[in-house]
């Protein structure tokens, strides 16, 4: 089983050597209420279930769950003050229950930057490369382009780009081996979160909250949801919707065009939870600066299939080689390393 925790949907997928036995998705308002709903999702699927991928966050070095405690969870959630008792932080505990009980292997994912395939200049003053769930949604699109084009992982080279409803986050794969990454917290402009934050904004802004710092991204800035965005388009849009749309869509490219510069990578993958008006713009866009998208996965859930592939791999399954390929069982560190700030790393 994979699970991808999404901002609005947690989504869930059970394979076996042979394909796709089963998928799912919750509402993640419905899981952050009530954990019943996600211990219920679990029991449903337990009947010859060998292996759980985790909800990871942003990761640890590939672990199992019964190893994880109370500041591991703290480094996968960053929550200020410990872990709270619901969503991801409650999702742990409830997954160490259910393993405890029952046997079944859980493990807990690396993020980008615990991977050794990322040169460590690119790892110094950053924590989101790419949460784990985006590591998987590489990982699945790795194993479907090589499937696709009959070429070996090795062969394989692109730049995933996995906009969610709430953040807009790049993965580079070069040569079949994950070396970049910008988080949604990072990217220069997202669809609800605005990426990265203006410093001078953040010392001169008064940010109440998380979900505070996670907003200013397209539907904030064009006071409009990404549905009534799409339902107007190709029309001409008022000139507040119409200056926000031209921010995400140059960002979007500048982002990509960034990332393909600086590693030998000229193809763009699109995973996308957009609408196809949205989604042809994105795409026009990349292309306008010499990135052609030769593959789309509009909203297949490649982060939840690609946590079973790595799960499946992780016990000796079809996938074994593509987890080993990717060194997600060789990854090491900490999401706290090579932070050269002034005053000692911590998380509050």
């Amino acid at each position: 089983m994979g699970i991808d925790p999404g901002s609005r949907f947690w989504k869930f997928c059970v394979i076996d050597d042979d394909g796709i036995l089963s998928r799912d998705k919750i509402d993640t308002a419905k899981i952050t209420r009530d954990g019943a709903a996600f211990r219920g999702e679990l029991e449903r699927n337990l009947d010859g279930l060998e292996a759980i991928a985790a909800p990871s966050g942003h990761g640890l070095s590939l672990t199992t769950i019964d190893r994880v405690g109370r500041e591991d969870v703290q480094k996968m959630t960053l929550k200020r003050g410990g872990p709270s008792i619901v969503g991801l932080g409650s999702s742990i505990e409830i997954l160490r229950d259910v393993c405890s009980e029952t046997g079944i292997k859980c493990f807990v994912l690396p993020s980008v930057k615990h991977l050794n395939s990322v040169p460590p200049w690119r790892k110094i003053n950053r924590v989101d490369l790419g949460t784990a769930d985006k590591v998987c949604s590489a990982a699945y699109a790795l194993q479907s382009l090589s499937d696709r084009r009959s070429q070996p992982l090795a062969e394989t080279s692109f730049i995933l780009a996995d906009v969610g409803h709430a953040f807009l986050a790049m993965v580079c794969v070069e040569k079949g081996r994950i070396v970049d990454g910008i988080g949604g917290t990072m990217a220069g402009f997202g669809t609800g979160a605005s990426g990265a934050i203006d410093a001078e904004l953040v010392h001169s802004w008064e940010f109440p909250d998380r979900s505070s710092i996670y907003s200013g991204g397209l539907v904030h800035a064009a006071g409009l949801s990404l549905q009534e965005i799409e339902d107007r388009l190709p029309g001409e849009l008022e000139e507040r919707p119409s200056v926000a749309l031209r921010r995400f869509l140059e960002s979007f490219a500048s982002d990509a065009a960034a990332m393909s510069t600086r590693n030998d990578v000229g193809e763009v993958v699109l995973s996308s939870v957009l609408g196809p008006r949205l989604n042809s713009l994105l795409i026009e866009e990349v292309t306008r600066v010499g990135l052609p998208v030769k593959h789309s996965m509009v909203d297949e859930g490649p982060g939840c299939i690609g946590a079973a592939y790595v799960a499946n791999g992780l016990i000796g399954g079809r996938y074994s080689g593509l987890v080993k390929h990717l060194g997600i069982d060789s990854g090491r560190g900490s999401i706290m390393d090579k932070i050269y700030f002034h005053g000692e790393p911590r998380i509050r």
